[in-house]
């Protein structure tokens, strides 16, 4: 009976069948008759007791005022008892009464060998159940993660910490909740979901002797991820201000901290999106487009005093300041000051050009940051995105000439060149040949040996592969690498269809170009993998899939690509189109005359014949009515 109060008693319900059983061995029955005092209001708290059988008289001795009747199953002293206080009121027997009693002797011996009671039950009272600091201290030495700290900072920081229990499947903390706590696994493990849409791997486990949430904690910010008990778990929980107040004092826990796996915070889309529309370079894109930028960025975390960038190691991305403050400094002095919300480095993605200036945080900042390589692979997915850079980048080399001509490359306006200093693009530069394509043009044909890699400097170029499948390559585009990568002749035809300025790199040049700069071929190599995944998949798709993949607009590093309908092959009409633009002038002539003698023929002389079919027609039958009145006459 007593085994099976306990187990229901809120108080002990959250100890184990082996700790409840180390409790029982200590109780005794104990019998009192009616009026028998158990324990006095004021008098130092001795024991607990358990009602067996009777009533358990409780009374305010002040004013005599009986506060309640015990029955069976109560509990009456338990709170004094455990916490060391006098006891609150008097407790009688109103009946005859059994009673088992726990001794704060015996209750002392069990929580020594058994330290984790008094934890438990310090959880559940809301406050410590005597000194479990030692207990707690070397369960956390038990985690490799603080086997090196010294004794005394742990004991500090398991003076702060508290028990808090969860049941299978119970929330231990909310994604984008405010991170108000941080957590050390005792016992059990928990569920991770990430809520990144930039994680490959968003679920994860944390086990026994892992701490989760405190970068969130310790930079101010929101929950990464949904924490959910696996099983039964054991945390130790510690509040923020406690958290911050430890980690000023001993600087090797934040060190520590900094071992585990952090959770990545977030991105508030709302917030991103709000700030990339304010940038000039993603002002005017379509909503998913940015929706796809917002998922390339990437969670940054600086402390207060922490340098981001240095001329030695510059800044190589367009970065959003969710939170903080950070200040350029030139030497030794503030030259400029980002607040919550700013862009840092937007002129980064157009030029390629790196900032090289000294960036310091002077607070815990947050940033969303979009690397060069995750910004090309979205100028190859969007061509909204190319067509606005090709843009910026013309606007902003005029500018740039006016100011510093001598220093400046028309090759600038190319992505492709990003990262190249001016000997190196004055050097590709000097190999190039203008030339210049009237509209309709062939630039080269299919089946074509490749000699030369091409850039659009203006106009549009038409380019057609074998099975139909038209791309325009605009501005700021290459086009023909494909063949010189391969070493195979042109799949596809480039024709102008507006007047069109190419820059032509022959085939050597090209090669040379790839050896001293590995990074274009690589960025070459990516395009023309990236068609060809594309170009499978479309093969592959069912007809269903196909048909819904048609209305989204790709392109590969400028190279932009109409699809829709033109990815069923084109129409008769544009075949026709193509057909006639492919042919001679002479034999453009030729077909117009006979296209006028087709018309010639279909609205003169076939009327003629077809008049003249008629009146022969009823002259002929006049004649043989008139022969048959001849014939018949005599008859008659």
């Amino acid at each position: 009976m007593l085994k099976r109060f306990l187990q229901n008693a809120p108080l002990f319900s959250r100890l184990s069948d082996e700790e409840r059983q180390a409790l029982i061995e200590r109780m005794h029955l104990q019998r009192f008759h009616q009026g028998d005092v158990l324990f006095e209001q004021g008098a130092p708290a001795t024991a607990l007791y358990v009602v067996r059988s009777g009533l358990l008289r409780l009374i305010n001795v002040e004013d005599g005022r009986i506060i309640a009747n015990l029955g069976p199953a109560n509990l009456a002293g338990e709170t004094d008892m455990m916490l060391g206080l006098p006891y609150e009121v008097r407790g009688e027997a109103a009946t005859d009464l059994d009673v088992w009693v726990l001794t704060r002797e015996d209750w002392l011996e069990v929580i020594q060998v058994y330290p984790i009671i008094a934890i438990k039950i310090g959880s559940f009272l809301g406050q410590p159940v005597g000194d479990t600091r030692a207990y707690v201290a070397t369960l956390l030495q038990q985690s490799p993660l603080f086997a090196d700290i010294p004794a005394h900072v742990l004991e500090a920081l398991a003076e702060r910490m508290q028990l808090e229990i969860k049941q299978h499947g119970e929330l231990v903390y909310q994604a984008n909740a405010p991170a108000r706590n941080a957590y050390y696994i005792g016992e059990g493990r928990v569920a991770l979901v990430s809520i990144n849409p930039n994680d490959t791997d968003p679920f994860r486990y944390a086990a026994q002797g892992d701490v989760i949430g405190v970068d969130a904690v310790l930079r101010g910010g929101t929950y990464g991820a949904v924490a959910r008990a696996d099983g039964d778990v054991q945390l130790w929980k510690i509040a923020r201000d406690d958290l911050l107040d430890l980690v000023e004092q001993y600087p090797i826990l934040r060190e520590i901290f900094r071992r585990q796996q952090p959770e990545t915070e977030a991105i508030d889309r709302i917030a991103a999106r709000d700030a990339l529309q304010r940038t000039s370079l993603f002002e005017e894109l379509p909503l998913d487009v940015l929706d796809d930028v917002i998922r390339a960025l990437i969670v940054s975390h600086a402390e207060a005093g922490e340098t981001l960038a240095t001329p030695d190691a510059p800044l190589n991305a367009l970065c959003i300041l969710h939170r903080g403050r950070l200040h350029v400094v030139e030497e030794g002095r503030v030259v400029a000051e980002y607040e919550e919300g700013s862009t840092i480095g937007e002129n980064i993605l157009l030029t390629g050009r790196p900032l090289s200036k000294t960036l310091l945080a002077t607070e815990p900042s947050t940033l969303w940051c979009l690397t060069k390589d995750a910004f090309e692979r979205l100028m190859a997915r969007h061509n909204e995105l190319g067509s606005r850079v090709s843009f910026l980048l013309r606007s902003l080399l005029s500018e740039e000439k006016v100011e510093r001509p001598e220093q400046q490359s028309f090759l600038r306006m190319f992505p492709l060149f990003f990262g190249l200093d001016e000997n190196a693009l004055q050097t590709i530069e000097q190999a190039l040949q203008r030339q210049v394509y009237p509209t309709g043009s062939m630039i080269y044909h299919q089946g074509e040996w490749p000699e030369a890699f091409y850039l659009v400097y203006e106009g549009e170029v038409r380019v057609t592969n074998s099975r139909g499948k038209v791309s325009i390559v605009r501005p700021g585009g290459f086009l023909g690498e494909t063949a010189l990568l391969t070493g195979s002749e042109h799949a596809e035809t480039a024709q102008a269809i507006t007047d069109v300025v190419l820059y032509m790199l022959p085939r050597p040049d090209f090669e040379a170009m790839l050896e001293r700069h590995p990074h274009i071929a690589l960025s070459l190599s990516r395009t023309l993998s990236a068609r060809l995944q594309r170009l499978q998949q479309k093969e592959q798709a069912p007809p269903a899939l196909a048909e819904s993949q048609s209305s989204t607009r790709t392109a590969s590093a400028l190279v932009f690509e109409r699809e829709g309908s033109d990815l069923k092959g084109p129409s008769l009409w544009d075949q026709v189109q193509d057909w006639f633009t492919y042919l001679s002038t002479g034999a453009k002539i030729r077909l117009a005359i006979v296209v006028l003698l087709f018309f010639w023929l279909m609205g003169v002389v076939a009327p003629w014949l077809v008049v003249q079919r008629l009146e022969g027609g009823s002259m002929e039958m006049r004649h043989t009515q008139e022969y048959v009145m001849v014939l018949v006459r005599p008859m008659g």
